[in-house]
């Protein structure tokens, strides 16, 4: 009479608690990570694209303990870079823009109900806000172009877009 397999839904349900369970302590060791000082990046791991944090000057995944700085793709893209600096205005390349400092920020812990993460820049310098929007930029577009992951390209397409509405809202309130 009735199709409802209760063993199936429970193995549905078991499945999905497992995959809560592994975000949530995910999220829990995050949080641990800043309350003993350590910051939350603007880059993500290649690996499993949770955030990259940085601790006593090192860089890692806090999920897979991957360190970006070994990463074979960034390395590639980096010495392609370096091969070919790519003009963005007057004299500013690519590196000079990656050499120039990014001021510290901070992020709140991740919950559910914030799918945004925030980014707060100390230093209001225009040139630096500037720099730091077009390696974000370029970043970005070049992390879409590189993924096989449909759904990474897509997050770093939007990134790269918003990045570039910024772009012109910088330009604009500098004329």
């Amino acid at each position: 009479m009735s199709d409802f397999d209760k063993e199936a839904e429970r193995e549905k349900l078991r499945k999905r608690f497992q995959e809560e369970e592994k975000k949530r302590k995910s999220a829990e060791q995050m949080s641990e990570l800043l309350l003993k000082g350590a910051t939350m990046t603007n880059k993500h791991c290649s690996e499993c694209g949770n955030p990259i944090f940085r601790m006593n000057g090192q860089e890692f995944c806090p999920n897979c303990q991957g360190n970006p700085e070994e990463n074979q793709k960034e390395k590639e893209i980096q010495e392609e870079e370096e091969k070919n600096p790519i003009q963005i205005t007057g004299e500013t390349t690519i590196k000079e823009m990656e050499d120039a400092e990014l001021s510290t920020q901070t992020e709140q812990p991740y919950s559910e109900s914030d799918e945004e993460q925030t980014v707060e820049i100390a230093d209001t310098d225009l040139e630096e806000g500037y720099k730091a929007l077009v390696q974000a930029l370029n970043t970005h577009a070049k992390h879409a172009a590189s993924t096989s992951d449909p759904r990474k390209a897509k997050e770093h397409l939007e990134a790269a877009n918003e990045a570039a509405d910024t772009l012109g809202t910088l330009k604009q309130t500098q004329k």
